[in-house]
Parts: structure tokens; C-alpha cells; sequence
């Protein structure tokens, strides 16, 4: 579990790895941390329901930056036609790939 307050006061993330340790790659299930892909470039930009929008905004930052990682995939549900993917490392901004493959 990841502390991804902000949207919801507790709200929690499910971080998905290999119990062995073996596989370095993990699933990190986002819930309510974004509700656009925006959101992946436009961290600040806010939902109406956010119960604390400085603290989901901070969330969003510290999330992506996680998300930068490339054996991390995202899994976010409300990214309605491509639920999995990735995040590219900001070059002057962030960048969604879509799909898992590497």
C-alpha cells in the first residue's frame, strides 16, 4: 500500500511485486491519484471532488516521479481505453506511453 492522500483523506494506492524479490517489476494501481491522463503533464490541475488539492497535487508529483521508474506500470482506471502504461521521465515535460512492453 502507498499513502496517496489527497483526493479523499487515507486514500491508498496498491503497489503490486514479486513476493520473491526475483522480478523487479511492479503494478502500481493509482485509484483516485489522477482522474485525466492531463493530470500526467498538468500535476496542478485539480478534480472538483479533490477533498485537499495541494495535498493531491503534491500526491500527483511524488507519484509520477515513482511512475518514472521503468519497471513500474501504472494500472489507472480512469484513463478510460488505456488503463496500463508508463511514465517517461520528464524532459522539459512528462509523457505517457501507452501500453506495458518495454
Amino acid at each position: 500500500m502507498l499513502d496517496t492522500a489527497g483526493h479523499t483523506p487515507g486514500h491508498l494506492s496498491l503497489v503490486v511485486t514479486d513476493p520473491s524479490g526475483k522480478d523487479p517489476r511492479r503494478l502500481l494501481i493509482l485509484g483516485d491519484v489522477m482522474h485525466t491522463q492531463v493530470q500526467v503533464t498538468e500535476t496542478h490541475w485539480t478534480c472538483a471532488f479533490d477533498h485537499d488539492p495541494a495535498t493531491a497535487t503534491a500526491t500527483r508529483e511524488r507519484v509520477l516521479k515513482e511512475l518514472e521508474n521503468p519497471d513500474t506500470v501504472l494500472a489507472d482506471g480512469h484513463f478510460s481505453g488505456s488503463v496500463f502504461g508508463h511514465v517517461l521521465p520528464a524532459t522539459t515535460r512528462r509523457a505517457r506511453a501507452q501500453g506495458v512492453s518495454r
